[in-house]
């Protein structure tokens, strides 16, 4: 009889004369990845952040918090944040179209969802097929290209629109010709899409400061 180790030892060597490998078996792999060192890592969610306008982030992080459960995502409807690390990589162009706030709380979003497919259908039909237009909110396109010279097109289509408020492209605004800023500020028009809290009577747009 062999002692109880070289029995054991036994058994290892004859393994490895074998042919057989040693079997590596991980007993606590939580434990294992809880101490493993991966240092700091930046928040990439931060970064795409960085590349749109004030006020479409807080618009983002508005809609991050889940106001109403389950959003509904429609064909022409869109959450941008499917795009952003897309657009921070270079990969898309994004531009982000405000409409008329008179135009937007008398249409809303259903409105907003067909005045994008009517969009798209134009532009392919202008030779821009590549280009994908979706309702971000009510009165909020998100137009995506995936080519950059095709950005001056879009710039030029959507400011001959007479719904268009104005433009946003890589957080510089354009306005259709013959104004420098939107009609409304975003105060005015964050209190019109909100409603009355405490009354039953439809609250009026503010009018659009068009110049004369």
């Amino acid at each position: 009889m062999f002692p109880r180790g070289s029995s054991l030892l036994l058994v290892i060597v004859v393994s490895v004369v074998a042919g057989y490998e040693p079997e590596m078996r991980i007993i606590d792999a939580e434990k294992d990845l809880e101490e493993l060192d991966v240092g700091e890592v930046d928040d990439p969610e931060e970064e795409m952040y960085n590349d749109v306008s004030y006020a479409f982030r807080e618009e983002l992080r508005r809609r991050e918090k889940g106001v109403g459960g389950a959003k509904e995502k429609k064909k022409t409807s869109i959450d941008p944040h499917d795009y952003l690390a897309q657009a921070t990589d270079g990969q898309m162009q994004m531009t982000f179209v405000t409409l008329k706030l008179s135009w937007s709380l008398e249409h809303r979003k259903l409105g907003t969802d067909k005045l994008a497919a009517d969009w798209k259908t134009r532009l392919t039909l202008g030779g821009l097929s590549k280009v994908n237009v979706y309702s971000f909110d009510p009165g909020r396109i998100l137009m995506v290209a995936t080519d950059q010279s095709e950005v001056n097109d879009i710039k030029h289509f959507v400011l001959e629109q007479p719904e268009t408020d104005f433009l946003e492209y890589q957080q510089k605004q354009y306005f259709p010709v013959g104004r420098s800023e939107p009609l409304n500020t975003l105060e005015e028009r964050q209190l019109a899409e909100a409603g009355p809290r405490r009354s039953t009577t439809r609250r009026q747009a503010p009018p659009d400061h068009t110049e004369l």
